[in-house]
């Protein structure tokens, strides 16, 4: 498995870029994972869908490309890293 982040705008690479690079890497398959907080926004709906579509079309891929659900989408297991990250915040901050 080969992990690459992506961005939809502002910052490098792009998701076009993103994807170029694991061509490059001669993988078979692509799954992109939207990194959004919100599960039913515009960038998620509509914005990163048509980038996504753009890029398989300009560098003609023919590889299967799928999409997951936001990370946003995924509530309980967000929940749980949050309070895994929250009680090792309270223990650093408790040691010291």
């Amino acid at each position: 498995m080969v992990v690459q982040a992506a961005h939809m705008e502002i910052a490098n690479p792009s998701i076009p870029e993103g994807l170029k690079t694991l061509l490059d890497q001669d993988v078979d398959e692509i799954v992109c994972h939207p990194y959004f907080l919100s599960a039913n926004g515009r960038h998620v709906s509509e914005d990163i869908p048509a980038i996504i579509n753009d890029a398989i079309s300009s560098l003609d891929i023919a590889i299967p490309v799928v999409t997951t659900e936001p990370v946003g989408s995924l509530t309980d297991m967000m929940m749980g890293a949050i309070e895994s990250l929250v009680q090792k915040s309270s223990t650093v901050l408790s040691e010291t």
